[in-house]
């Protein structure tokens, strides 16, 4: 049996034996392989994107550092920090290839194991390459209306998933947008070809006077923030969002020293029954609105807990100098993450970043944020920035949608393409 050279050479360094830099004498022996598993090789790219699917080949090696033809089995994999989109690998032949994502950025070692012998990788995981569309957003509102009850724009909202739908629930308001003082309610709007188009129903308000919403992950609970007494409620429906009702459960938001100016925007994750953590803007002070992600955990009706300032203002020339705000926290195979915008100056073009954690407290910025900017183009649906991302899970890697913000400041929702 011959292989490729280049290739052996390659998982002959990786198994830790030397070999000549022209590999002619091994590839003349060949024909006497060693069946005799003693380790695993693991071949991948030296760099990846995070969810990007990429080959990999795992190949088992004897004591030489030469392919152990007879060898069958299953071995298991594991990533650290973070995880891999496959657990197991089946391996024929001494050979296995399986194609697969790593799923948290940085410095990361892949590991395979049988239980006896086990190899292992060094991988660099960069940000996902989520794509910018310069040209189109998903929805907007009944923008050309101008007595529509959606005419300002869409925003702050979450997506909802059934087998057959996806259910969007969206700020929007009959005013100018994001510069309107009228009166946020909450639209609803299905689609169902994964969020390239939307349909508004009902063709009515769902909710009323609420200032931000945050879903809760896999059920039909929603949160809703009223920004003057700093409250929070649970609403439940039982027909998919169409109808909601207040079910009793509230929490107060403390007025903390980074918090004291105000709060805005929501993000929920269940910790178990009757018990949530909440991600929110705080805001520093209303002359200046210096913004801050907050974090507080609560269990229905008890006094909430746990406040901290989960993300503040970067430094001084940094793309969020200025201010964070407009959370989203998701969790994947056991690791936390976040998308927030931030700003550098007062009126400046929000940009989003990215974050990790290991436990939804102590966060991890990628390298290379800001992730998703304002694009060059004049008059464009960004030209005032990009906000209020969130993610929809699905069975591959999650998509990112967000609100770009044009100039007359009524936000149209954009699906950002997956990697």
């Amino acid at each position: 049996m011959r292989i490729n050279p280049r290739w052996l050479i390659a998982g002959h360094l990786l198994a830790g034996c030397g070999t000549s830099s022209e590999g002619s004498s091994m590839v003349e022996e060949l024909d006497r392989i060693d069946s005799t598993a003693e380790t695993f090789v693991i071949q991948t790219p030296v760099f990846v994107s995070e969810y990007e699917r990429t080959e990999w080949t795992i190949t088992a090696v004897d004591s030489s550092g030469l392919l152990a033809e007879s060898y069958s089995g299953e071995v298991s994999v594991a990533a650290t920090p973070g995880y891999a989109s496959v657990v197991a690998v089946a391996v024929e032949n001494g050979v296995g290839v399986q194609e697969a994502y790593l799923g948290v950025p940085g410095e990361a070692r892949l590991e395979v194991s049988d239980g006896a012998i086990s190899g292992q990788s060094n991988v660099t995981v960069g940000p996902p390459a989520w794509e910018r569309n310069s040209s189109q957003w998903v929805l907007s509102g009944v923008v050309d209306q101008a007595q529509h009850w959606t005419y300002g724009g869409i925003w702050g909202g979450a997506v909802a998933t059934t087998d057959s739908e996806w259910i969007g629930l969206f700020l929007t308001t009959a005013g100018q947008g994001l510069e309107s003082d009228q009166e946020r309610v909450v639209s609803r709007w299905v689609s169902t070809d994964q969020g390239e188009t939307w349909t508004l129903s009902p063709d009515t308000p769902v909710l009323s006077d609420v200032q931000a919403i945050g879903l809760v992950a896999g059920t039909w609970e929603m949160f809703s923030l009223n920004e003057a007494t700093r409250t929070i409620h649970r609403w439940t429906s039982s027909d998919q969002g169409v109808s909601w009702e207040l079910d009793g459960c509230s929490f107060t938001l403390a007025n903390n020293g980074w918090s004291q100016g105000g709060v805005s925007d929501l993000s929920v994750i269940a910790l178990g029954e009757e018990t949530y953590r909440f991600y929110y803007t705080g805001w520093l002070d209303t002359a200046s609105p210096r913004g801050g992600i907050g974090q507080m955990d609560g269990v229905c009706n008890q006094e909430p807990g746990n406040y901290r300032l989960a993300l503040s203002a970067g430094n001084s020339n940094e793309w969020n100098s200025f201010s964070m705000s407009s959370p989203f926290v998701w969790r994947e195979q056991g690791k936390w993450k976040l998308l927030a915008t931030g700003t550098s100056a007062q009126n400046d073009a929000p940009s989003v970043g990215y974050w990790w954690s290991s436990d939804g407290e102590t966060w991890s910025a990628v390298e290379e944020n800001p992730q998703l900017s304002k694009g060059i183009e004049a008059g464009s649906w960004d030209a005032r920035g990009i906000d209020y991302p969130f993610v929809v899970a699905t069975k591959g890697p999650p998509l990112v949608f967000a609100s770009g913000i044009p100039q007359d400041w009524r936000p149209r929702l954009v699906r950002f393409s997956s990697p």
